[in-house]
């Protein structure tokens, strides 16, 4: 009986067809993350809009939200190199969670502008109001997802990082982007 032979030298067409395969799947799944976090966006800008009854104030909302993820991106790109599952998965997951902060910031922002407070001063009474709040939760997610960081599990470990990351960039964009933001657009008096 002879010994089968060894494949050396030029793949052969399954070799070609799993790549093809998994690239595929691999753009399949970016563009249906992409896909979600647009939908999302739309969707959560719907709620705000009726939430907070303001057209002005809902651009405002989105760039504390999506500046974070992009941050993250960022600096998990100049540090790394790469973004696999995991990070893609991060977008739509911390979106989630910052946008929560943003919706209490301006919330209590607009209530502190219709008891006749001029912008600046509805700043510093939100941050008053909310502003423990925002770090209580902040803190609180980002050990929360930090305990991911520690798993043996590569996913697991980019993703607790990843969201870690957007979330401490959510809590800096609320407080250094948003306040000035808001006094931009809202400089009239009431």
């Amino acid at each position: 009986m002879r010994a089968p032979r060894a494949r050396a030298g030029r793949p052969g067409f399954f070799d070609h067809f799993a790549a093809f395969v998994i690239a595929r799947r691999t753009f399949l799944l970016w563009f249906v993350t992409l896909l979600t976090v647009v939908l999302a966006m739309g969707f959560i800008s719907s709620i705000l809009i009726w939430f907070l009854k303001s057209l002005r104030l809902n651009p405002v909302s989105l760039v504390p939200n999506f500046i974070p993820a992009a941050m993250s991106f960022g600096l998990w790109g100049y540090l790394v190199g790469q973004v696999g599952l995991a990070g893609s998965v991060m977008t739509a997951i911390a979106f989630g969670l910052i946008v929560d902060d943003t919706t209490h910031f301006l919330s209590k922002y607009q209530k502190a502008r219709c008891k006749g407070l001029l912008a600046p001063e509805a700043v510093r009474s939100t941050f008053r109001t909310v502003g423990q709040a925002l770090w209580t939760t902040t803190v609180v997610l980002a050990a929360g997802f930090l305990v991911y960081s520690a798993s043996g599990f590569d996913v697991s470990w980019v993703l607790g990082l990843m969201v870690t990351i957007a979330i401490v960039f959510a809590i800096a964009a609320d407080f250094l982007l948003l306040p000035p933001l808001l006094m931009a657009i809202d400089r009239r008096k009431l």
